[in-house]
């Protein structure tokens, strides 16, 4: 139920885990909220979590990795498809997931955060019928474009990474706020290059080079995987110190079973960092595969990139617009994963036009702006 002026707000984030990006972002806006209203009651809301008839998000990753990732791609920039398949999503997944919405309604939101477009659209269709009764229902964009199959109509606020991405909904109907994509506060600051070496003993003249290559999930990095399998070897002989965030337990063990005899000391494994954005100031170039949050945090830190394909739908639009403001460089073949990485290494003047490339693409206080957005409008 709506709750009074003198009740604590309540503000539902909901996403849906295929990858980890939308959730990060959905943890990203909750922290934010709390910072700035303390009192407000906040929880988090995984779409595909609940139901047995729901897909689980490691698998649903798949149609963007896999082998559908054609098609995927042709679906994902169709403004057809996405006309026909906005409706279609509400209805059969109001149905599938069902448990997620009632667990929804339950929690008597006054707003709803979605940082993916399933939940938005089932908020949206369960507002229209009365059965959620949120005064705001928000949709924030995770990745560098925007697709067709976020809502156009029933939303009170659409945050959205860039100028260049509102302009995707052209004149009159849904105007979208320009928030940037937000990220984990520890990005917001901003401590020396130097102390981050000097804290994770990187010497101050060397070339390093950052591998993200795992999160919470694991089957979205299959591909990026293999071609580290090839490329790690190479990028070694010329960097001085390459640092992979492995993600987890087994992939982490499985690259140092790789390295054993290779003489190659200079490729540290990690398992878990929670200070990422350290690692991102103290390195010089990034290998990561295209995902919205983690270039948005590659970013914030003015950290170039290469992102590692093959990509499609989402992926492929964040490789597009990175490669064209020229943060990034993408490559799809393994072979020249190791040539783009070599190459950069040995040209200083390349990173740094990079380097300002990607630090002009940067909005760090992303969070705090959507938080501030969303509470006004609920209050």
């Amino acid at each position: 139920m709506p709750t009074g002026t003198s009740q604590p707000l309540r503000i539902a984030l909901v996403y849906a885990a295929v990858g980890s990006g939308h959730m990060l972002v959905a943890e990203s806006v909750q922290s934010a909220i709390r910072a700035a209203a303390p009192d407000t009651a906040t929880a988090l809301f995984d779409c595909l979590s609940r139901d047995p008839a729901s897909s689980r998000g490691g698998s649903a990753a798949l149609t963007y990795t896999g082998a559908a990732g054609s098609l995927y791609n042709a679906l994902w920039g169709s403004k057809l498809a996405g006309a026909i398949g906005r409706p279609l999503a509400s209805v059969i997944g109001a149905a599938a997931l069902s448990h997620f919405l009632a667990e929804l309604r339950a929690f008597e939101p006054d707003a709803v955060v979605a940082t993916h477009a399933l939940p938005a659209l089932l908020a949206v269709r369960d507002r229209r019928a009365g059965r959620l009764h949120a005064r705001v229902l928000a949709s924030i964009v995770t990745d560098w474009q925007v697709h067709a199959y976020w809502p156009r109509r029933g939303v009170d606020l659409m945050c959205v990474p860039s100028e260049a991405a509102a302009l995707e909904f052209g004149p009159g109907g849904l105007q979208p706020t320009v928030t940037g994509i937000p990220i984990r506060e520890q990005f917001s600051a901003a401590p020396s290059r130097e102390a981050t070496r000097a804290a994770l003993g990187i010497d101050p003249d060397s070339r390093a080079v950052l591998v993200l290559a795992g999160s919470r999930q694991a089957a979205p990095y299959a591909a990026l995987r293999r071609q580290l399998a090839l490329a790690l070897p190479p990028i070694a002989q010329r960097a001085d110190d390459v640092i992979v965030l492995a993600g987890d337990e087994g992939y982490a063990s499985e690259v140092e079973r790789m390295l054993e005899g290779s003489g190659r000391p200079n490729i540290r494994v990690l398992r878990y960092v929670e200070d990422v954005a350290a690692l991102m100031r103290a390195t010089d170039l990034a290998i990561i595969k295209p995902g919205g949050a983690a270039s948005a945090e590659c970013v914030a830190c003015g950290l170039p990139s290469v992102l590692v394909g093959p990509a499609f739908g989402q992926e492929r639009a964040n490789a597009d617009v990175l490669s064209a403001a020229g943060a990034s460089r993408y490559v799809e073949r393994p072979a020249a994963l190791a040539e783009c990485v070599v190459e950069l290494l040995g040209d200083a003047s390349a990173l740094e036009t990079m380097r300002r490339a990607a630090c002009s693409l940067s909005r760090p206080d992303a969070a705090a702006r959507v938080a501030e957005l969303v509470l006004a409008r609920a209050r």
